[in-house]
């Protein structure tokens, strides 16, 4: 890590350690104040966009809180709505031969046939259907594979395609989007382990981490978090950043955005106790 004026550099200086950072401090300054009316846990977790092991390990061994709050680059923005990710998989297949002799055997290349099908799906998928925060869930293609060597002509194509879906929709409709417009293609969902989460407006949780962030209204966010895994819990996404700054070079994040997010977290956590508190005495 490197400072530079107000500018914190350095690898993952945004996305995430900056709500790292503020939480800890956040922590130790709710410590040293008066005592809070339950208990509060930070989960510092790894691997959070490729196989959440780390959040999957902190259910495992404490099981589902109450409520949370997921830290992620927001600009402090109350996030309640957060769009579910389904990796979808196409295949092809052909008949190979060798590149030499296309003109006199008889041969089917997967790759032209895949190159063909998945030209209908530029530049991206919408589904029927806006929810009010999060708009359209949305299909694009991310990878696309085929051939082995320059001489044979390519007998497979493989594809995986990125779907980030809405409440309104589930993997087997974004699967049924692609079937429409591949017929050629076998598909499957890959993983649809990553569901939409949304927690009510009116809730109180959503509506302590306002207060604390002295906003109006909360919004919803296309990216993915662990906040992913919490389904039937209360949650918002909120921490100090922006997230137009991830995954860029030279990766920074401001010294004030890092004391607004020690703020934030500091104030969430007694006004969260007591949202808690008002939601059991409602039920």
């Amino acid at each position: 890590a490197v400072w530079e004026g107000e500018r914190l550099y350095g690898r993952g200086a945004n996305d995430a350690k900056a709500s790292v950072v503020a939480m800890l401090c956040a922590l130790r300054a709710l410590a040293e104040g008066p005592r809070l009316d339950g208990t509060l846990q930070i989960a510092l977790t790894e691997c959070e966009e490729t196989t959440n092991a780390g959040m999957t390990k902190v259910l495992e061994r404490c099981g589902l809180p109450d409520a949370a709050v997921t830290g992620e680059p927001t600009g402090l923005q109350v996030v309640r709505a957060q769009s579910g990710l389904a990796v979808l998989s196409a295949e092809w297949h052909g008949r190979s031969c060798h590149a030499a002799h296309v003109a006199r055997v008889e041969h089917d290349n997967a790759r032209l046939a895949a190159a063909e099908e998945i030209a209908r799906t530029a530049p991206w998928i919408e589904l029927d259907g806006h929810h009010p925060l999060l708009g359209a869930s949305t299909i694009a293609t991310t990878v696309f594979k085929s051939g082995e060597r320059h001489n044979v002509v390519p007998d497979r194509a493989d594809a995986l395609f990125d779907a980030r879906l809405t409440p309104l929709h589930g993997a087997d409709e974004a699967l049924a989007a692609l079937a429409g417009r591949m017929p050629r293609a076998k598909l499957t969902v890959k993983s649809a382990r990553l569901r939409p989460f949304e927690t009510a407006a009116d809730h109180p949780f959503v509506l302590a981490a306002l207060r604390a962030s002295s906003r109006s209204a909360a919004i919803g966010s296309s990216t993915m978090s662990d906040m992913a895994l919490l389904q039937g819990i209360p949650a918002v996404k909120c921490g100090p950043g922006e997230t137009a700054r991830s995954h860029t070079p030279d990766e920074f994040v401001l010294q004030h955005e890092l004391e607004a997010g020690v703020d934030f977290y500091t104030r969430m956590a007694p006004l969260a106790f007591e949202a808690l508190r008002a939601t059991a005495i409602a039920k």
